[in-house]
């Protein structure tokens, strides 16, 4: 995406975007959405610390479930 930048009619340079993406799944073990949102993010911020532009997974980073119930 970022060797592709925007054309639009309300700056004169184009616009360069990037798209950092974290990404968790649960595992079928019974935890909290919080707690899943929480790796995703950490996740993420990989992503964007390492280059931008690029897909991590929390796996990638060493993140565990937390096995606290959903609430």
């Amino acid at each position: 995406m970022a060797d592709k930048p925007f054309d639009l009619e309300s700056t004169k340079e184009p616009l360069a975007v990037t798209v950092s993406i974290g990404v968790a799944s649960s595992h079928g073990t019974y935890e909290s959405a919080d707690s899943m949102l929480e790796r995703a993010d950490k996740a993420m911020y990989q992503a964007k610390n390492t280059g931008r532009n690029k897909v991590v997974s929390d796996e990638a980073i060493g993140g565990k479930a937390d096995n606290k119930a959903a609430s």
